[in-house]
């Protein structure tokens, strides 16, 4: 049993990619999916009374997308980790998550 269990919320608008990310992530005893979200607006309804350690985002998602979300993130909740995917194959995508 682990003490400190890593907080997590993934955050995709395709519902069958979240569930996918929790069932391939239950094996992991030091994993906990504290809340899930479909768009970076749900994902701030849902903090601050769930505060992960990391946020997985898709970039490409109706209304506040991944990017937009991480940004809104850094600046109100800097210690949370984020973790970017997505399906889209352009550079540019690539190149402003980084940023």
């Amino acid at each position: 049993m682990f003490l400190n269990k890593i907080k997590l919320i993934p955050v995709d608008d395709h519902q069958i990619v979240i569930d996918g990310l929790i069932a391939s992530l239950l094996p992991y005893d030091d994993i906990e999916i504290i809340e899930t979200a479909s768009n970076g607006n749900e994902l701030f309804e849902k903090l601050p009374e769930h505060i992960p350690d990391i946020v997985i985002l898709d970039i490409s998602m109706p209304g506040m997308n991944g990017i937009e979300a991480c940004k809104k993130l850094k600046k109100e909740f800097p210690d949370i980790k984020v973790i970017f995917f997505t399906g889209d194959e352009k550079q540019e995508i690539f190149f402003e998550a980084l940023e």
